[in-house]
């Protein structure tokens, strides 16, 4: 089998570099004109594929969130899809399970087969055109009062009928008190560990997939579009 697509030379946990080779390759995504392309976030793993887009949680840890476990990981993928789902119903697709069969990687749906280990979850997303993005239409000036007034709407809607969460303003802020009342000290490092990061994101490329998979943060278009919908596919449920 092609090495690339194989884990037969790792034990558990299956590294991060083996996923995100196997999920870059041809194997997984038959009859592609171009291959896939790899775009890195602090979070996640971006996989732009023809008209797919995939992402995998990175097994990191930091103050906001914690995803080093696969059951976070895991957790986080089946929340992410219930939430958003309910403003881009026509970009989440589900999930798929990434498991380790005899020794290869492979792609199943949800709930996986018996006799499969999962080492990993990803969320599988119709990709959104980029000429559409946010980003992009506001730095083009393509913005009009008319959709921002039917955005307003469309969300002012969503809103009035969201399920409200039973948190009281006190529990809501305690985190982030404790976070203020942290030693200087550990503040400042993690402020200059947060500036270091953000000059790292700032000189990042986005790349193909034949790339090093340890390609940088940039964000493009094709980024900003799935982390929120395109502005059309939230205009269209409302």
């Amino acid at each position: 089998p092609d090495p690339a697509v194989t884990a037969a030379a790792h034990t558990e946990p299956v590294p991060l570099e083996a996923k995100l080779a196997f999920l870059a390759s041809a194997a997984v995504h038959p009859g592609l004109a171009a291959p896939p392309r790899l775009l890195e976030t602090h979070m996640s793993w971006l996989i732009f594929a023809g008209e797919r887009v995939l992402k995998l949680k990175k097994p990191v840890s930091y103050p906001f969130l914690d995803f080093s476990t696969l059951a976070a990981r895991e957790f986080d993928c089946r929340e992410e899809l219930r939430l958003n789902v309910r403003l881009a119903d026509g970009v989440y697709l589900g999930l798929l399970a990434l498991c380790s069969d005899r020794g290869q990687l492979r792609l199943a749906p949800d709930p996986p087969p018996a006799g499969t280990a999962t080492v990993d979850w990803l969320v599988q997303m119709r990709r959104l055109p980029d000429r559409r993005a946010m980003p992009r239409l506001i730095e083009t000036g393509a913005v009009t009062s008319t959709d921002v007034d039917a955005l307003v709407a469309r969300l002012a809607r969503f809103y009035r009928g969201a399920e409200r969460c039973d948190l009281a303003p006190g529990e809501h802020l305690c985190p982030y008190r404790a976070r203020a009342a942290e030693p200087s000290q550990q503040t400042s490092k993690r402020a200059v560990g947060e500036s270091s990061q953000r000059r790292t994101e700032a000189r990042g490329r986005e790349a193909p997939a034949a790339d090093d998979a340890r390609v940088k943060h940039r964000p493009s278009p094709s980024a900003f579009a799935h982390g929120v919908a395109a502005i059309d596919e939230i205009l269209r449920l409302g």
